[in-house]
């Protein structure tokens, strides 16, 4: 009896361990579906094989020889063990490790529980930094589709429905030639002479925006990645002047 109960606490506490091992490697701070399916087979195939192993060790428990050892095993045990006081025993012996297994016990559901709301919050930390991160790049992605000529050219600031702004940034235009500003939408250009012109037509083709809508006349031209608009300085000027917008 004393060797059978030894084997079958051997060979169960050797399924618990695979599983606890099986588990940490498998299911800890993971949740994909593929580890549980992983974990239920090898869960179910420590049991089949604990079930076996339990069976052929019963087997071997009733072979004779075997039998007749364990006998002695047991006269011996129990010989001894009617000697000793029960109560004391069991103080002694059984109620600390009793207490001992349910300290840690509570102590394990309390750290998994602990752990597993720690990564969670970590997971959710995780999934709204990544969102953000999404936006971050859409929102360079727009802009980057927005101001589509990059940063070679440089860039002035030009206030266009400014009636001041514009007659500045017209006289910049003829000292400097073509100033170009970014835009909500694209960019604004000024020109005031032929190479500003060509300067603006050069970055027209780059990018295959139509050349032949720009007049041969100083102007305001606001244009995107697919329109281009144009408004002589002097027409600008007038719906200025009239109170209207350009843009």
């Amino acid at each position: 009896m004393i060797i059978k109960i030894f084997l079958v606490f051997f060979i169960a506490c050797s399924c618990v361990a695979v599983l606890f091992i099986a588990y940490n490697a498998l299911l800890d701070r993971r949740t994909k579906k593929l580890a549980w399916i992983k974990f239920s087979m090898i869960l179910l195939l420590t049991l089949i094989v604990t079930g076996v192993c339990i069976g052929v060790a019963l087997w071997l428990i009733e072979l004779p020889i075997v039998r007749w050892i364990a006998g002695v095993v047991d006269m011996i045990f129990f010989s001894f063990f009617h000697y000793l006081p029960k109560w004391a025993l069991c103080i002694w012996f059984v109620l600390p490790l009793l207490c001992a297994w349910f300290f840690y016990f509570i102590r394990t559901l309390f750290y998994v529980a602990k752990s597993r709301l720690k990564y969670r919050k970590w997971k959710s930390r995780q999934l709204e930094q990544e969102e953000q991160e999404n936006k971050t790049d859409l929102a360079k992605d727009d802009k980057a589709s927005i101001h589509f000529l990059g940063t070679t050219l440089t860039l002035t600031k030009i206030k266009y429905n400014s009636i001041l702004g514009l007659q500045r940034t017209y006289e910049i235009a003829k000292k400097q030639g073509l100033q170009i500003s970014e835009t909500e939408t694209g960019y604004a250009a000024i020109f005031s002479n032929s190479e500003g012109l060509q300067e603006l037509q050069a970055i027209f083709s780059q990018n295959s925006l139509p050349n032949d809508v720009v007049p041969n006349r100083p102007s305001l031209v606001l244009f995107d990645a697919k329109e281009v608009h144009c408004t002589t300085i002097k027409d600008a000027i007038t719906k200025l002047s009239r109170g209207d917008t350009i843009g």
